[in-house]
């Protein structure tokens, strides 16, 4: 735990960040928000550093949306459903200009670069508890496969080294927020994949 610390400084030097909250205190908004204002950076004003850090392509996901598409098709990866999700039941894209498979590869290929900003939103809202712990290692799978330090220390590892050799605003690569009420995560925390 750290004390004085705000939310530009989490965002410039946590590369794994978990935000906890009762319901309605803001989790998604702040996702949302968040999504909308480095997209906008990106956009807008062509910039590729902000003060939360290096610019990097935000993906905003729905845990309850990913678990609803896994019980149809249950070999799925988080890591395949980038681009093809949705959110609250519509798709992501605002026109027909862009195919979903387009999409799908080109942010995937972000994520291969290690430029994507990964925001799963609402990791307690799975109901099933069997589900549930499904849906954990599938994350905790994508998180050590796709969002570890350059020199390939995963937020499962020593946290000693993570401190040590991760300088998230210098050395780049993927990063992820995971939202989650205070109650539904400590059920089932992140704990490293099995």
């Amino acid at each position: 735990q750290e004390e004085d610390v705000n939310e530009e400084t989490i965002l410039r030097t946590k590369r794994w960040i978990v935000i906890l909250g009762d319901p309605g205190s803001g989790k998604t908004s702040f996702a949302r928000w968040l999504v909308h204002h480095l997209a906008q950076t990106l956009l807008i004003n062509g910039q590729y550093s902000t003060d939360y850090g290096l610019l990097r392509i935000p993906i905003l996901i729905r845990i309850g949306e990913f678990a609803e598409i896994l019980k149809e098709q249950p070999s799925l990866t988080l890591y395949d459903y980038i681009g093809k999700h949705k959110w609250m039941g519509k798709t992501i894209l605002d026109n027909d200009s862009i195919s979903l498979n387009y999409l799908s590869h080109a942010l995937q290929d972000y994520i291969k670069q290690g430029q994507a900003l990964i925001i799963l939103d609402g990791l307690d809202e799975i109901p099933v508890s069997g589900q549930r712990s499904k849906i954990i290692n599938i994350v905790e799978n994508f998180v050590e496969t796709y969002v570890q330090t350059p020199t390939g220390i995963s937020a499962f590892d020593n946290p000693h080294l993570n401190r040590l050799f991760d300088n998230l605003s210098q050395s780049g690569g993927n990063q992820i927020i995971i939202t989650s009420r205070i109650v539904g995560y400590h059920a089932a925390p992140l704990a490293g994949p099995s």
